[in-house]
């Protein structure tokens, strides 16, 4: 892979990143220690239905990565609400594309982005199970703030 290409959009490019998101759902799903039910019964539907509502209140950007071949190798979804909150919303590269600096590119681009508006602050959820991830955050200024326990609920 020699060359990444990055376009950006808006909600628009939503559909696009769907396979990706899936597996992000995918892995999220088999790192969850308490809730991977949880990840199992969320549809790219159900988010994408979120993600337009944030998309409402203020703005949604979507970058996407892609390789020399013309795959969509990574994506990052971020929304902003001007004079509120900014947040990364979902990000994703591809297993065989990572150690690439395609996830600090994308990540890069948010950050630019959110230039753009007066944020009151910017967040970034990481579900537990994926705390390997902090490290690559904090490389942005992200650092864990709160931990919120959740209780699991018996079906």
């Amino acid at each position: 892979m020699s060359e990444i290409k990055y376009i950006t959009g808006d909600q628009h490019l939503l559909d696009r990143i769907h396979p990706l998101w899936e597996k992000l759902n995918q892995h999220h799903q088999s790192t969850s220690t308490h809730f991977a039910d949880g990840f199992a019964n969320f549809s790219f539907e159900i988010r994408k239905v979120y993600l337009l509502e944030e998309a409402a209140k203020g703005a949604l950007q979507i970058d996407i990565a892609i390789d020399d071949t013309g795959k969509d190798v990574g994506y990052c979804i971020s929304t902003a609400i001007p004079r509120g909150k900014g947040e990364l919303e979902s990000i994703y590269v591809e297993n065989d594309c990572r150690q690439l600096g395609i996830g600090r590119k994308l990540v890069g681009r948010a950050m630019a982005w959110f230039k753009k508006f007066d944020l009151n602050e910017i967040i970034v959820e990481v579900a537990y199970g994926n705390e390997q991830a902090f490290s690559f955050y904090e490389e942005f200024g992200f650092y864990p703030r709160k931990t919120v326990l959740k209780q699991k609920r018996q079906v």
